[in-house]
This record gives C-alpha cells, sequence and structure tokens, in this order.
C-alpha cells in the first residue's frame, strides 16, 4: 500500500494503476483548456486559409509537448522565448497546484528557426542563437531559475517509446531498432522452441513488438528489410524452414500458399494510413494539422 507522508509526498496516483489513464484524463482536459485561456496558443491555417486550427500542445499520459510560436511571422527571438517561458512556466504551476509535479531535470526543449540558404529553407542549430530557457520548480522554497536542456535540430530524444527529433530524420530510431533485430534473432536462436512455437513467434512477438510506435516512425521500406532481415532468418530456423526461403512466400497471405507473416514495412505502412484516416475522418485537431501539413506538401511537391 502506497500512501502520501509529511516527509515523503508522492505526485499522481501509483505506476500501474488501473484507475490512472482516467484520472490522468480527467486533469489534463483541464489543463490544457485552461492553457489555452492563459497562455498564448500557436495557430494553424491551410495555405488557401479554408482549414484553421489552434493548438497548445499534446500529451499522453504524463508525456506532454507544448508548442509555442512567434507572433505575425517575426523572427525576433525575444518575444517567443517570452512566450516560451509563460507556457512552460503556466503549465508547471498547473501541474503543481493539481497535485502532480514537472520535474524540470527531465524536460528539454528545441527552437525551430529556419534560415533560407540559396532557395532553400534550412533548419538553424542551436550555436548560432544561444539562447536560455529558465523555469522555477514552484514547490521549492528558494524561487531559483532552472535552466532546461535544450536540445539540438539533429538530436533524437525518447518520446512515448520513439527517438524523435525536429529535422524529420530517423538515424538514431533506425540504429535503435537495428540492435532490437539482432538482439530478438540472437534470443530466438537460442531458445528451444517447438516447431510450431518457432513459426508463431514472428507473428505473436516480433510484430505485436514492432506494431505499438510504427504509426510516428518514418522508416524507409530499406532500413525496414534490413532491421528485419535477421528476425525472420532466425524466426525460419526455428521453425525448421530454411533460413533464405523465399521472402515472397513467407510475407504472402495464407490463403495464397504463404506464410501469412507481415514485413515491417508493411505493418508501418498500415499503422500510418489507419492513424490518418482515423483523425481524418473524427476532424479533430490533429486530423486538421494532417490536412493542412499533407495541402502544403501538395504545394511544394
Amino acid at each position: 500500500f502506497i500512501c502520501t507522508k509529511s516527509n515523503r509526498v508522492l505526485y499522481g496516483v501509483g505506476q500501474g494503476s488501473g484507475g490512472g489513464p482516467g484520472v490522468w484524463l480527467t486533469h489534463s482536459t483541464v489543463l490544457f483548456n485552461i492553457l489555452e485561456e492563459a497562455g498564448i496558443i500557436p495557430h494553424f491555417h491551410s495555405v488557401d486559409g479554408k482549414l484553421q486550427c489552434h493548438s497548445g500542445g499534446t500529451g499522453f499520459v504524463d508525456d506532454v509537448s507544448l508548442i509555442v510560436q512567434s507572433k505575425s511571422n517575426s523572427t525576433k527571438i525575444a518575444p517567443l522565448m517570452k512566450i516560451l517561458t509563460h507556457n512552460a512556466q503556466t503549465w508547471e504551476q498547473m501541474l503543481h497546484v493539481s497535485g502532480g509535479k514537472l520535474e524540470l531535470i527531465k524536460c528539454f526543449w528545441c527552437l525551430i528557426l529556419w534560415k533560407w540558404i540559396a532557395g532553400q529553407p534550412t533548419l538553424v542549430k542551436k550555436t548560432k542563437v544561444p539562447v536560455k530557457l529558465k523555469l522555477i520548480q514552484t514547490e521549492h522554497k528558494k524561487k531559483r531559475r532552472m535552466t532546461i536542456k535544450r536540445v539540438e535540430i539533429n538530436e533524437a530524444c525518447k518520446v512515448l517509446g520513439a527517438r524523435i527529433s525536429i529535422d524529420g530524420r530517423w538515424n538514431e530510431e533506425y540504429c535503435n531498432w537495428l540492435a532490437k533485430g539482432r538482439a530478438f534473432a540472437n534470443t530466438v536462436r537460442t531458445a528451444k522452441f517447438k516447431r510450431v512455437c518457432g513459426l508463431r513467434v514472428f507473428q505473436f512477438i516480433w510484430s505485436a513488438k514492432v506494431r505499438y510506435p510504427m504509426s510516428i516512425i518514418g522508416l524507409t521500406p530499406k532500413q525496414c528489410a534490413k532491421i528485419e532481415s535477421p528476425v525472420v532468418s532466425a524466426c525460419l530456423s526455428a521453425a525448421g524452414l530454411c533460413r533464405t526461403f523465399p521472402r515472397a512466400v513467407v510475407f504472402a497471405p495464407v490463403h495464397l500458399g504463404g506464410l501469412g507473416w507481415q514485413s515491417m514495412s508493411t505493418i508501418q505502412a498500415q499503422e500510418v494510413t489507419i492513424i490518418i484516416l482515423r483523425h481524418v475522418k473524427m476532424n479533430d485537431t490533429v486530423g486538421k494539422l494532417i490536412l493542412i501539413s499533407l495541402q502544403l506538401a501538395q504545394l511544394t511537391a
């Protein structure tokens, strides 16, 4: 039994609590609504202006990302940093008041600033704009400002199990999945499976492991093939089949004579398509942002 004591204050429900998601959903909905009223929220619109939405950030349980933007397309950094400090400090104070806590040592931020070079937009590195974000931990008696870690545009940070970088490249996530693929293949090789288990381990364990983060990851088909290559070979061997068994048959549906396995790139395509259709059909904020991005991509293609 876990409880709060005077010398040991707990923040939120216990890890793995069944009531956790419901409690946090109740809190976060209110907090985001307050942020929209108390903060300065970014506004997004399509090229023709017909599609518009606003969003101060997104959150999944305790993983929250806040967004701010400069006013009227201004390139001045000082006003933008003022807005960022205000919104971030407001969020920290709201969590404190509602019984939660924002661990400032775990927070990070990134400045997205574009510079046109030879007619091409290029992200500016943090060394070119050396600014700092400082926040106060409300619970501390000494109200000293703490410098928040700033990440580079190509530096990947782990968010909800995925290593995401601002520049849209997936180098670290790819390397991480390469290591996962090799480790999983080694585990399968050393395990003493019965053949029927070896035949199912790819579908029920590896594919399930891959599916969760695929809706937000942008790996190429070649990268996916390289990641799963040792896994497929190990699973085929465990099932009593030749490791060089034709991949066209391995990934073909059962009713056409295949094994019915799904490749990593196929899973990724499915998950991305599902999440796009789901949000666009719901016409929520994420769906509107997706449509705005697609319109911009069509214009610049």
